[in-house]
């Protein structure tokens, strides 16, 4: 038993140092590693009830899901390639269940190889080198050995059976056998699904990381984008967009610094932008001038943000004029704009120039780049400039390269939400370019920008929505799934323009919004414009808007939208059961109410009379099982007999079918005689007492 138990300690000491080699983290391993030594050192006298002992289990669960739901593993640096921390609180997790089990149990229960197990799972849930593959498998193989061997301590203190010690050993060398072949068939199922079970695993593990709730962010930070996706919400609306055409990317933030994970804004001033002139919706709103721009016309698009969306104004590449409820704006020189004056759920609608064939117009007076444009990051990998200038060849114009850059990107690289992870130290870009060769939007966006560069295309990286979900009601939808990272590069012919390298599948297409989602999507952009416009407008913005709102409540009833179809179909339905009901109700009236009020009457008379004889009829006992109570409760009598029988008649002249005048007149006539019978006992009773 002793001999169990040491090898049981020794095997919790290789995982932690597991656990503490691949995550750079050691105080979690070494705490459990100092448990189980306690436990090895002074085992306890007898097993902890199994009561106890489940509760003390699911309270070491709930204290680490509650310290990885807070963030406390946030920072821990792991290097597996789900990028998570969860992995690690897990791994830890079965670690502790281990050293408990040493501290509450004499023996070694099953459930210590299945926690021994599960850690193993998350701590080699990792992209690992050639080093930290040896070391895992080194590991693993010792943790088999060891646990073989205290299999076989704890079997040799049971009673030897009768069964042949060559036929034992043969039984336990085929169930060797047989779990080495599993364990290699299952590593190999392992590594050819990797990928589904990676997204699986964060489908189970990740959705209540955050609240869900529509976001975005101004970080530059490599993963920032499939975060927002995933952990806020992937369904949560962000924007909606009245526009004749579909929004496409609506910038909120550009980047020109690159670094290892990430990209961040260059420190400059930002240019403050006054008013030129009162908007047409009121004093509260203000018109600004962007940019200069020579335009047939204006394509418009107003912008009505999520109410817990507070920074940001998200705008296309080419907006000129904007109207906004603020009284100035800031813009920096990549043509970002904010203000600290907007307030979340408040719209703004700005204009982009078009000619008169309905095309942006090329005539907007764009800044030049500047050097941050064209930088590239210290240490850049020597690959990564010899692939650039092979993508490029002899490609002479901006045009060209661009074209080029998205063709080899797109073709050479697999778009995946969730990619596995690098190695600690190793470069995002390089990973990306020539180890992994997938990722999402913002590892093609920052491919593209850094290839760009290299010969010689000025670049910045861009955030923001991807807008082309329609509503039916002819307004368009952004969801946390439509953040989305991109380019901006800069044509000398053109000025600065989209670049999109992402391949199609990680684009969001045109869909449709319908059905339910559609209405109840109405109804949150109507509560959300009333509020709106009580905060900017007040009482003025508040009868107007109810005017045009019953306007817009009539035409919705009016058209063809599923969701009106719906609304009409499911007003005509509570039409035509009113009408019904108040078809019965007068039939009602007219047929056989008056004997119903008489013999309603009656009954709430004689069931006055019996609760002074003590005697309550429950609201759940019918008539008859009352009457079967009077019998059986009340002293054998003519008053019990007649008060019994005449709720049995009762019963059956209600419920027969047909109520008639003589029913009624027959239940009068029984009535008194019952009531003086039962009223004068009672005042016998009143004056014995």
């Amino acid at each position: 038993m002793k001999a169990a138990r040491i090898i049981a300690f020794s095997l919790i000491a290789a995982q932690a140092g597991l656990i503490g080699l691949f995550s750079s983290s050691y105080g979690l391993p070494l705490a459990a590693v100092v448990l189980s030594f306690l436990a090895l050192a002074q085992p306890p006298v007898s097993d902890t009830r199994r009561e106890v002992r489940v509760f003390l289990g699911l309270l070491v669960a709930a204290l680490f899901l509650l310290s990885w739901r807070i963030g406390l593993f946030d920072r821990i640096r792991t290097s597996g390639f789900l990028e998570s921390s969860f992995t690690y609180a897990m791994a830890n997790l079965f670690l502790f269940l281990q050293a408990l089990t040493l501290m509450t149990s004499r023996e070694l229960p099953p459930l210590f190889l299945l926690w021994a197990t599960a850690a193993l799972a998350n701590a080699g849930n990792i992209y690992a080198d050639s080093v930290q593959t040896a070391v895992y498998e080194a590991v693993v193989i010792a943790f088999v050995a060891g646990w073989a061997l205290a299999l076989g301590f704890q079997v040799r203190s049971l009673p030897a059976p009768a069964t042949g010690r060559a036929v034992r050993a043969a039984v336990l060398a085929v169930c060797l056998i047989g779990v080495a072949y599993l364990t290699s068939l299952s590593g190999q199922l392992v590594i050819q699904n990797r990928h589904r079970l990676d997204e699986l695993f964060r489908a189970i593990s990740l959705p209540y990381a955050l609240p869900s709730a529509p976001g975005f962010s101004k970080s530059g930070e490599i993963g920032t984008i499939s975060r927002l996706k995933f952990f806020r919400g992937a369904n949560r609306v962000a924007l909606r967009v009245f526009s004749d055409t579909p929004p496409g990317h609506l910038r909120g933030m550009a980047f020109e610094q690159y670094s290892r994970t990430g990209w961040q804004e260059a420190r400059r001033e930002r240019t403050p932008l006054f008013p030129e002139a009162p908007a047409l919706r009121g004093a509260s709103r203000t018109i600004f001038v962007l940019r200069e721009a020579a335009a047939d016309g204006w394509a418009q698009l107003q912008v009505w943000p999520a109410p817990e969306i507070e920074e940001g104004i998200f705008a296309p590449l080419d907006a000129a004029i904007g109207e906004f409820p603020v009284h100035m704006l800031e813009r920096d020189s990549n043509g970002i704009l904010d203000s600290g004056e907007l307030v979340g759920g408040v719209d703004y609608t700005v204009f982009s120039p078009v000619t008169y064939q309905g095309q942006r117009a090329a005539s907007v007076r764009w800044p030049p780049p500047f050097p941050a444009h064209l930088a590239l990051p210290d240490h850049l990998d020597p690959r990564i400039v010899s692939l650039s200038r092979d993508i490029a060849g002899n490609a002479r114009t901006a045009q060209e390269k661009i074209a080029r850059v998205v063709d080899y990107l797109r073709s050479a690289c697999t778009y995946r939400l969730f990619r596995r992870g690098r190695m600690f130290g190793t470069d995002t870009l390089s990973f990306f370019l020539f180890e992994s060769r997938e990722g999402h939007c913002e590892h093609f966006a920052t491919a593209a920008a850094i290839l760009l560069r290299v010969v010689g295309v000025p670049t910045r990286y861009v955030t923001g929505f991807l807008v082309s979900e329609q509503h039916p009601a002819g307004y368009w939808v952004a969801r946390n799934r439509d953040a989305h990272a991109w380019v901006e590069a800069w044509d000398p012919d053109a000025g600065w323009v989209t670049v999109d390298p992402t391949p199609p599948e990680g684009i969001p297409q045109v869909t449709q919004m319908t059905g339910l989602a559609a209405l109840l999507d109405r109804v949150k952009l109507s509560l959300q414009k009333f509020a709106a416009t009580a905060r900017v407008e007040g009482a003025a913005g508040i009868a107007r808007m109810a005017g045009r709102a019953a306007v817009d409540l009539a035409r919705f009833l009016m058209s063809d939208l599923p969701a009106a179809v719906a609304c009409r179909v499911g007003f005509l339905l509570v039409l035509f059961l009113l009408l019904v009901r108040y078809h019965r109700r007068t039939l009602s009236a007219a047929a056989g109410d008056p004997h119903m009020k008489a013999l309603r009457a009656l009954l709430g008379t004689m069931d006055w009379r019996m609760r002074l004889r003590g005697l309550v009829r429950g609201p759940a006992e019918t008539l008859r099982e009352f009457a079967a109570r009077i019998s059986s409760e009340m002293e054998p009598s003519d008053e019990a007999r007649s008060a019994a029988s005449w709720y049995a008649d009762y019963a059956a002249c209600r419920y027969s079918g047909h109520l008639l005048a003589g029913h009624v007149e027959h239940l009068k006539k029984t009535m008194p005689r019952i009531q003086m019978r039962l009223a004068s006992n009672g005042r016998r009773r009143r004056r014995g007492g």
